[in-house]
């Protein structure tokens, strides 16, 4: 799976592909939460919008695309759109956690201080 920070308007977001181990672990995360029988989209706003998680070739991901962002997450899956909540972030900040090799140092530090650590 490639997971995507959706933080720049004018330049390529940072992205890194998960190991089948942290994919695995995404998925148990992603399966820990609470389901929403609704759910709002992701902010339209400049600046730092959260993850976009998709499925690459051969992964064995039933989701199609997982957005995740402050306190929710929403998920396609079959043509459905899931809903889920996640009031404490810690889908967010593990993802987060998961880039740190691949976004830059002051980028990480101002997303860990909005985010919080994992």
């Amino acid at each position: 799976m490639r997971v995507t920070l959706d933080v720049f308007s004018g330049r390529e977001n940072p992205f890194w592909d998960l190991s089948p181990e942290k994919e695995s672990e995404l998925l148990a995360r992603l399966a820990s939460l609470k389901v929403s029988p609704s759910g709002r989209r992701p902010p339209d706003v400049l600046g730092y919008r959260g993850f976009i998680v998709t499925a690459l070739t051969g992964d064995l991901c039933e989701y199609e695309e997982i957005r995740v962002f402050p306190k929710r997450v929403i998920a396609l899956r079959g043509g459905r759109t899931l809903y889920f909540s996640d009031p404490d972030r810690t889908l967010e900040r593990w993802l987060l956690a998961s880039g740190r090799d691949c976004i830059e140092a002051d980028l990480l530090k101002e997303l860990s201080a909005q985010v919080g650590p994992e």
